[in-house]
């Protein structure tokens, strides 16, 4: 399904936002630029939003996802994928993307197969425009916690506060 314009600005913000936050060596940062940079020449990271709202014009798309307990929906790239099991494709979440739960959690990062893979940061919201963040890398929908590899902390209005 494709975004409409505010859902298309809203997730402008929500990636440039994040790699705003984030420094130059920065994993996630660095691996949404190169994406965005295969496809747009720019020059200054400082005006990066035009080409980011191009990029996810052109090639995000959004997926909804309900159950019982969650509502959860997702924008970003996406792929058909083979079930090797019963030989049934559908389309799943595959490169960059944003995924946002009921209440106001955000994953932003890399999915492969479906699955958070890769560089990602997981925003916990806890009210009051507080976040519990943690930052680092995926694999198969799971955090991977080495030694030094990970960052986390407590964030308020988008400022780190420990």
């Amino acid at each position: 399904m494709s975004l409409s314009e505010n859902e298309i600005k809203d997730i402008t913000k929500i990636i440039v936002d994040k790699i705003k936050e984030k420094d130059n060596k920065d994993k996630l940062r660095t691996c949404i630029l190169n994406t965005v940079k295969r496809v747009y020449n720019f020059n200054s990271v400082n005006k990066i939003e035009p080409y980011i709202e191009a990029y996810i014009t052109v090639y995000f798309r959004k997926i909804i996802y309900i159950n019982s307990n969650n509502m959860c929906t997702y924008f970003g790239e996406i792929s058909k994928y083979l079930r090797s099991e019963d030989n049934y494709s559908y389309w799943v979440e595959n490169g960059i993307g944003v995924l946002i739960y009921k209440f106001n959690d955000k994953y932003i990062g890399e999915w492969k197969n479906g699955l958070k893979f890769g560089y990602g940061d997981m925003d916990y919201d806890i009210g009051n425009n507080e976040f519990y963040v943690w930052s680092g890398k995926w694999e198969n929908g799971i955090k991977v916690e080495k030694k030094g590899s990970t960052k986390c902390g407590f964030w308020k209005n988008r400022i780190k506060v420990n």
